[in-house]
């Protein structure tokens, strides 16, 4: 070879080493492309030194990126073959003969022409040569095998942060203070290994979290004096590629930098100002230069440029006369987004749980549209927030929901738009602290005043809630009938479904009030028929967020009936509906579920740990809280003050998802003492101390497949899938 390859462990790409020796054993033209920045050059010379041995003719490299000009890509390559080339196929074929050459063209994308020329008459002129080229896009030549590298994966670029951190300054370490910042970086800089140095670099005098904070502003912060000159710093890398160009794929790619995160073609064809099928054409172009990278596992094609190329089309955009018209047509986009959203959220069937992900997807453009809307476009902005008024609730974005929908008060609302955006806020302002009665009625005047029946039927159902907790049972009553009335007339099953259910549950678990003072246990049981009806429904309609609600109403009322089994029964279903919809502002109450169940099975470590889940959720969520179930202070008492605020805090300092799976160990288990078989809990302490199946078995005496077979009894009765939970679990039991 005429250069050495890189020094170091090539971190992350064992499977793209593979990849591309085998692409060369199919053809004689491979490209490599890829961002710039993303380590084409490093994984190239990579593969041809570990092919040396596949290519006795010799590894040859010959590195473009100094030449200005297509006319000196001849004479370059000529230079890596040695004197007297000038006639060049004729040359390599003599050198060669028969035995098989390699040649790594590296950097190709700015002196495409020339390179195409020379490498059509190699390949013709020398049989026993193959090239492997590295460009940001593919030379579109005939035989040719192009593949694209893409950013490192999350684990892949946390490994690179820290061994070129550490190069910079060996006392860097991850800790569990900096571990999420270090991640974050590497997710933020998508895995580009450029990226990574450079961010490393700058871990010797800040820490990982004030990078993180900072990386916003990616393109002014990461530099090093280390690189090549046009790899210094990501804007000289980018100016590398962005002023290969031309002026319409600038113009496209500064435009397309309004997304923050995935778009489709719809999305880029506004932007753009073209049909679909010439947003099509731009897209690709971006995509062959390696600047966007494209999602095809879904219905609907995604794309999206990584981030240090947005923020640096961004910047361009900035600077040209183009931004503000970029602005209104991105704003455009999400207005006819969040309008399209807005009936499939509820009463479609099967349309909810698309239009979550849809909405989630939105939200990071629907920020930047509002704001700009609000200031210049004050109708939009009234129009975004009556599409997204119920999606705040349904997604669990409940204090961002309530601040959208209170500023769009400000402008001047026609009735059917004020019934929606009012109803809305009647329903977050519940969830988050109570009190929504004073927007419930101001919606129900605004539908009676002329907006939609329906949506006036779906207001009367929020004030019968909002009366029926201020203890105005009439009142609440007359509307939940109103309601149920124009559900009938709208033909609106849902709506009928809802009415019917949360009538017979709010009075005795809201304001303090209690079951005896409305009937004793009959009106539990006919609670419990009405919330079963209504699942029915809510589950017909595909409905997963207001079945979730039912479901952990249903858990609620069992267990005050003294069905624990049924309690368990439906706390596991609401779980499960939960981790469809992802909402865990509604997965609050869960926890307040499973802790009150454990507590009657005298599961008193468990049930207070559940508890200081429970506070701190309901305070992530900023959500109002109540007393303790009676037996959840229960079980404080019996452990005692001390232990309890021990365990409280152990609760708190869960994760999320750590939470809610000791929620589900409450969903499996009986009241037995016994959780485990002696055997399984052995077994179960060795899986949580590290060991394989199959050193266990060794220590037990028993065969690999009798231990497999205790691990799944026990993850099975546990409600886990998989051992590390189990090892969580055990940790918590002290065992």
């Amino acid at each position: 070879m005429t250069r050495a390859p890189a020094t170091g462990a090539l971190i992350g790409r064992a499977q793209a080493l593979v990849r591309v020796t085998s692409l060369l054993a199919e053809s004689r033209l491979v490209t490599l492309m890829g961002a710039g920045g993303v380590g084409k050059t490093r994984l190239a010379l990579e593969v041809a030194l570990s092919l040396a041995q596949t290519f006795p003719g010799g590894v040859f490299v010959c590195e473009l990126s100094p030449l200005s000009q297509p006319d000196e890509v001849a004479g370059a390559v000529g230079a890596a073959f040695g004197p007297g080339a000038e006639h060049l196929p004729q040359f390599v074929a003599q050198q060669l003969g028969e035995r098989p050459g390699l040649l790594l063209l590296d950097n190709c994308e700015h002196v495409l022409d020339g390179t195409r020329t020379v490498v059509e008459s190699l390949l013709a002129g020398s049989p026993s040569l193959t090239i492997l080229a590295t460009s940001r896009e593919r030379l579109r030549l005939p035989g040719e095998l192009p593949w694209t590298l893409g950013g490192l994966a999350a684990d892949d670029a946390a490994e690179l942060l820290i061994v070129r951190a550490r190069r910079h300054d060996a006392s860097f370490t991850v800790t569990d203070a900096n571990r999420g910042a270090v991640m974050e970086i590497c997710e933020r800089l998508d895995g580009i290994p450029l990226a990574i140095e450079l961010a490393a670099a700058r871990l010797a005098i800040l820490p990982a979290t004030a990078i993180a904070a900072m990386l916003d502003d990616a393109l002014s912060l990461l530099s090093s004096d280390e690189m090549s000159p046009r790899q210094r710093t990501l804007r000289a890398t980018l100016d590398w590629s962005c002023n290969l160009l031309s002026p319409k794929d600038q113009r496209a790619l500064n435009r397309l930098s309004m997304f923050s995160g995935w778009f489709d073609i719809r999305a880029a064809a506004t932007l753009l100002d073209v049909d679909e099928v010439g947003a099509v054409d731009e897209v690709a172009a971006l995509r062959d230069r390696s600047l966007l990278v494209t999602d095809t596992e879904h219905d609907r094609p995604r794309f999206r440029l990584l981030e240090p190329v947005r923020q640096y089309a961004k910047e361009r955009l900035e600077r040209t006369g183009d931004a503000h018209q970029a602005r209104r047509r991105h704003s455009e986009y999400v207005l006819y987004e969040a309008e399209s959203l807005a009936p499939i959220l509820i009463g479609v069937p099967g349309g909810q749980l698309a239009g979550i992900a849809r909405f989630r997807g939105l939200l990071p453009d629907l920020r930047r549209a509002f704001a700009w809307a609000l200031a210049h476009e004050p109708s939009w902005v009234t129009r975004i927030a009556s599409a997204t008024a119920w999606a705040w609730d349904i997604a669990g974005d409940l204090a961002e929901g309530e601040r959208v929908l209170l500023d769009s008060l400000e402008a001047d609302l026609d009735p059917r738009t004020a019934t929606r955006i009012l109803s809305g806020l009647a329903l977050i302002t519940d969830r988050l602290r109570g009190g929504g009665l004073s927007f419930a009625e101001r919606a129900v005047a605004a539908g009676r005043a002329g907006g939609d029946r329906r949506d006036l039927g779906y207001a009367l159902f929020l004030l019968g809630f909002g009366l029926r907790y201020a203890g105005r049972d009439d009142e609440a009553d007359a509307a939940y009938d109103e309601s149920t009335a124009i559900a009938d007339e709208c033909g609106d099953q849902l709506l009928r479904a809802w009415s019917e259910t949360i009538r017979t549950l709010v009075p005795i678990t809201e304001g303090g009030r209690t079951w005896d003072s409305h009937g004793g246990e009959a009106a539990i049981r006919r609670a419990r028929l009405a919330h079963e009806r209504g699942l029915k429904v809510a589950l017909e309609f595909g409905d997963v967020h207001s079945a979730s609600i039912a479901t952990g109403n249903l858990a609620t009322i069992c267990f005050d009936l003294g069905d624990i089994p049924a309690a368990r029964k439906h706390l596991g279903e609401c779980l499960d509906l939960f981790a469809m919809h992802g909402n865990w502002t509604v997965g609050t109450r869960m926890l307040n579920i499973a802790a009150t169940i454990a507590a009657r099975s005298k599961r008193y470590r468990e049930a207070v740990i559940l508890a200081g889940a429970f506070r701190r959720i309901s305070d992530l969520a900023g959500r109002r809280e109540g007393a303790d179930h009676p037996d959840v202070a229960q079980a404080r008492a019996v452990v005692g003050p001390g232990l309890a605020a021990q365990l409280m805090a152990q609760g708190a300092s869960l994760s999320i998802e750590e939470m809610f799976d000791l929620a589900r160990v409450e969903t499996t288990l009986d009241d037995a003492p016994a959780i485990l078989t002696p055997r399984e809990l052995e077994v179960a302490r060795l899986v949580a101390a590290g060991l394989a199946s199959k050193e266990i078995a060794r220590r037990l005496n028993r065969s690999e497949r009798t231990v497999d077979n205790h691990v799944q009894n026990a993850l099975h009765k546990l409600g886990f899938r998989s051992r590390s939970q189990l090892g969580s679990w055990l940790a918590r039991q002290g065992c």
